[in-house]
């Protein structure tokens, strides 16, 4: 099982303008490792993303990089945190474009399905 997604995590963007980027909303009364967990609807600290016109994840035209803050799309099934799914260890996120970013760290000691 996955290593639950608390605030300040990372997330791997598949963007060139910017690699990684960190999990930024979460729980205020749930902790796990003491930091809040990170959930559906809960975004990453904004970055900038290029390709705009065609939202390639991996598109290298500087001239179409623009900044957003995606949600967490797919999270656990069956595990949730105020009524939201948790996030975990390569969960990805929803917002243009589509797909873009995965959790690539969490907690080490704290596992959901």
């Amino acid at each position: 099982m996955p290593g639950i997604a608390r605030i300040t995590d990372v997330v791997t963007t598949n963007h060139l303008c910017t690699l990684n980027t960190t999990c930024l909303g979460a729980s205020i009364n749930t902790l796990a490792g003491g930091l809040g967990v990170h959930c559906s609807t809960h975004q990453t600290t904004s970055h900038t993303y290029c390709g705009v016109e065609d939202g390639d994840c991996g598109s290298s035209e500087g001239t179409d990089c623009v900044s957003h803050t995606p949600t967490l799309g797919i999270a656990s099934p069956n595990v949730f945190v105020n009524g939201k799914a948790v996030g975990r260890i390569g969960d990805t996120y929803v917002s243009p474009p589509e797909g873009c970013g995965y959790i690539t760290t969490g907690s080490l000691t704290v596992f959901v399905n």
